[in-house]
């Protein structure tokens, strides 16, 4: 039996010559150099690994989550605005709903008739409200028998300023139906112009008709004044700026629809104050205030 001859390095080459003899020794050595050879010597070198095939399919897997992303977002983006738009065009359908419903319900209900050219007047119950100075202040109501709701806001220094600084307190608070106004002679016997006595009246009229428009409204003329009573303190100027004054007060009060009491003509004899009604030449007595009251409850009581 033969003896099988050992595979040596040149049976290799005998061999590899076989399988491709007309292979070049320079194509040999390309084939070589661009084929990978995997050997324990080059495991770890990596400058001989042709690595570009990765870099592309990463490029390219990026490319597909980019592209996934954007599909996303554009869907996303759609179905909000579907949403967006079927939740307005739901609400306005149902206010147009709500419209069509309540006319209908109005049209089926008969017609309330409008009541043409009736004029509804407030009715309230008389309070009779007296403002004024040291006049009204010694006015003894209860003896007098005032048997209607009365009220009084006075004061014996009450001048014109004090009714206009407080006008709530003094007048409206007390919701009057009908006003007297007693004012102007404790500013007069103080040296208060005349201008301003009768300014400051005017205003407090139009006061009252403005916050109080269904009151009716009074005005006073200034009492007379004595100056032959010794003891009184009077100038003697005053009984003719009295008459003067209650001349144009009577003027602005009928101007401003108020009516105006002439009680100057009731008290008075030449200009002064008949010495029956008073003990000082101002202030009145009881017999004074008797001819007022019968004089006021004709004036304001109108079923007398």
């Amino acid at each position: 039996m033969a003896k099988k001859k050992s595979y040596t390095s040149q049976t290799r080459k005998r061999v590899k010559e076989k399988v491709s003899p007309s292979v070049s020794t320079e194509e040999k050595e390309l084939e070589y150099t661009t084929k990978i050879r995997v050997d324990d010597d080059r495991l770890n070198d990596s400058d001989t690994l042709d690595t570009s095939f990765l870099e592309g399919r990463v490029q390219d897997k990026e490319r597909e989550i980019f592209q996934e992303k954007r599909e996303n977002t554009s869907r996303k983006i759609f179905f909000r605005g579907v949403s967006y738009f079927i939740g307005v065009f739901s609400f306005f359908l149902f206010l147009f709903s709500s419209f069509l419903f309540f006319r209908n319900y109005l049209l089926d209900k008969e017609p309330v008739p409008i009541e043409k050219d009736v004029v509804k007047e407030k009715v309230i119950d008389d309070n009779y409200l007296f403002v004024g100075d040291s006049h009204t202040d010694d006015m003894d109501f209860p003896t007098f028998d005032f048997s209607y709701p009365c009220v009084r806001v006075s004061s014996s220094k009450m001048k014109t300023a004090d009714i206009l600084k407080d006008m709530r307190e003094k007048i409206y608070n007390y919701n009057p139906s009908v006003v007297v106004l007693e004012l102007g002679q404790e500013d007069l016997l103080r040296g208060e112009s005349e201008k301003t006595i009768l300014s400051n009246i005017e205003e407090i009229i139009k006061e009252i008709q403005k916050n109080r428009p269904i009151a009716e409204i009074y005005v006073e003329s200034l009492y007379p004044v004595n100056l032959d009573f010794e003891d009184h303190d009077i100038d003697e100027e005053i009984p003719s700026k009295i008459v003067k004054l209650n001349k144009k007060l009577k003027e602005r009060a009928e101007n401003l629809d108020a009516t105006y009491l002439d009680l100057f003509s009731l008290l008075a004899q030449d200009d002064q104050l008949k010495k029956e009604y008073t003990d000082d030449g101002i202030s009145l007595n009881k017999k004074g205030y008797e001819a007022i009251y019968t004089f006021l409850k004709k004036e304001l009581i109108k079923d007398n």
